[in-house]
């Protein structure tokens, strides 16, 4: 057990004068005795001499404060107009307006193309499931419902 420990703490200070190392060789990248950056003539994509150090900020260069100028959006166009909607149609007297269909109703039977609602009605067979109730208006029976328009 001791000597896993040993190990462990020689591993340990192996990997912490590692990083040292590297620390080291990082504090001296920007050595002032080192060329100044230029890009190689004859390929402009890598430089000319390295280990190189960047140039030295351009004197008087210093950064100013700028005003900011916020130009305001400009207003949107007015809608296009448009022309005058026409008079409203005015129904005669004598139109009734639309009635809504009303709620289906239960069939009772149905025989011989004529059925019978809960209450008794009598409903004169039509075409297929379409039958006529005493009004005259067409039915619609879908199995055990009847729905009149």
């Amino acid at each position: 057990m001791t000597a896993w420990i040993a190990a462990a703490a020689l591993c340990v200070a192996a990997i912490g004068a590692a990083a040292g190392e590297v620390r080291r060789a990082d504090a001296g990248a920007a050595s002032p005795h080192w060329p100044l950056c230029t890009l190689a003539p004859d390929d402009p994509s890598r430089l000319a001499v390295e280990p190189c150090r960047p140039a030295p900020p351009a004197p008087g260069a210093a950064r100013r404060a700028v005003p900011q100028i916020i130009m305001p959006m400009p207003m949107p166009m007015p809608p296009p107009a448009l022309p005058p909607a026409p008079a409203p149609v005015r129904t005669p007297a004598w139109a009734k307006p639309a009635v809504p269909p009303r709620a289906p109703l239960p069939v009772n039977s149905c025989e011989l193309g004529v059925c019978r609602d809960a209450a008794g009605v009598l409903y004169n067979g039509g075409v297929g499931n379409v039958t006529l109730d005493p009004n005259g208006r067409p039915c619609v029976r879908n199995g055990a419902w009847l729905q009149c328009f």
